[in-house]
C-alpha cells in the first residue's frame, strides 16, 4: 500500500492509506473526461480489452459515478486492476468515504447504527468487528439495477448487480458516523476485494494533529 489518503474535510478527522490502482475521481471534471481517464488506466493495465468490454467498464463506472454524486460523497476512487481469477480480464470497484447524521448512545453507539439498518433490509449481513481505530460495524449488501440499454448501444434494457462491503466508524460526541464503502459489479472477484477492504481498515486513524488528543480532532466537527 502505498498511497495515504489525509482527509482535508472537518467532518472527517481520519487519514487512511489506498492500494496502487486506486484512481481518485474528480467531480469537477465532465463524464467524457471521466470516461477517457478510465480508458487509458484500463489500456494501460489490461491492454488486450476488447472495445465492447472497455465500454461495459466505461458504462457501470458512470453510473456508479452519478450515484456516489447523489449520495453527497466527500470522498471516492476507482480501483482499475487485471482480475486474479480471469488475467485476461480486467476488474473494477469503487471506493467511497461519506460521513452521515446519527443519533448515537455513548456507551453502545453501533447497537444504535445496527438497529437502524435492520429496519431497512430484512436479511442484513453485518457484523461488529475490532479495528486498530476501535470496534466497528460492518454490512455487506448487494444492489441490482437496471441499465436503459445495452452496452453495445441498442435500446434494450440490462440487469446489473454490484455488492458492497460498509464499515462504518462512530464519531462519538458528535452523533456522527464515518461510512468507508468498497463496491464492486465483478463478483467473481469478491473475496479479492473483501482482502483488500480489510488491508484498508487495518490503515484508518485519526488524524495527528499539533494537538495530539482526539478530543481537539473532534472540534472540527461542530
Amino acid at each position: 500500500m502505498d498511497e495515504e489518503r489525509t482527509s482535508n474535510y472537518s467532518n472527517l478527522p481520519l487519514t487512511f492509506k489506498l492500494q496502487s490502482g486506486f484512481l481518485p475521481i474528480n467531480f469537477s471534471l465532465d463524464t467524457e473526461t471521466r470516461a477517457n481517464q478510465l480508458i487509458d488506466a484500463l489500456r494501460t493495465t489490461v491492454p488486450n480489452l476488447t472495445n465492447e468490454e472497455v465500454l461495459h467498464v466505461v458504462m457501470v463506472n458512470q453510473y456508479m459515478v452519478e450515484h456516489i454524486i447523489s449520495e453527497g460523497i466527500i470522498f471516492a476512487a476507482n480501483f482499475v486492476g487485471r482480475s486474479r481469477q480471469d488475467f485476461t480480464s480486467a476488474t473494477t470497484a469503487q471506493f467511497t468515504v461519506s460521513t452521515r447524521e446519527a443519533h448515537l448512545r455513548s456507551t453502545r453507539p453501533l447497537d444504535t447504527v445496527a438497529a437502524e439498518m435492520r429496519k431497512h433490509s430484512s436479511k442484513p449481513v453485518l457484523d461488529f468487528v475490532d479495528l486498530p481505530i476501535g470496534q466497528c460495524l460492518t454490512v455487506v449488501s448487494e444492489n441490482t439495477y437496471t441499465m436503459p440499454r445495452r452496452i453495445t448501444g441498442q435500446q434494450e434494457p440490462t440487469t446489473r448487480t454490484t455488492r458492497q462491503i460498509q464499515v462504518t466508524i462512530p464519531i462519538l460526541g458528535h452523533d456522527k458516523i464515518a461510512v468507508f464503502t468498497l463496491s464492486t459489479e465483478f463478483l467473481r472477484d469478491w473475496q479479492d476485494y473483501v482482502d483488500m477492504m480489510a488491508e484498508i481498515c487495518s490503515t484508518i486513524a485519526w488524524q495527528d494533529h499539533s494537538s495530539g488528543t482526539i478530543g481537539s480532532i473532534l472540534d472540527g466537527l461542530n
